[in-house]
């Protein structure tokens, strides 16, 4: 995983197994221990682990 984030350097990490753009984050939902981020583009949510939960929540109130 961390060789796909030097190839992509805007890519955050939300999950052991995703990989997102977070400008591309149009929400997020749940909470600290089963939270979900929804993204343009994608149907599904997808899954955010604990450990990212809240940089990412902090990320979006910074850039809505």
């Amino acid at each position: 995983m961390s060789g796909l984030m030097e190839i992509i350097p805007s890519a955050q990490q939300i999950h052991r197994s995703y990989l997102v753009n977070p400008a591309q984050i149009t929400g997020i939902s749940g909470n600290t221990r089963k939270g979900t981020v929804q993204v343009n583009h994608i149907n599904d949510d997808i899954p955010i682990s604990p450990k990212h939960f809240l940089g990412i929540k902090k990320y979006l109130q910074n850039h809505p």
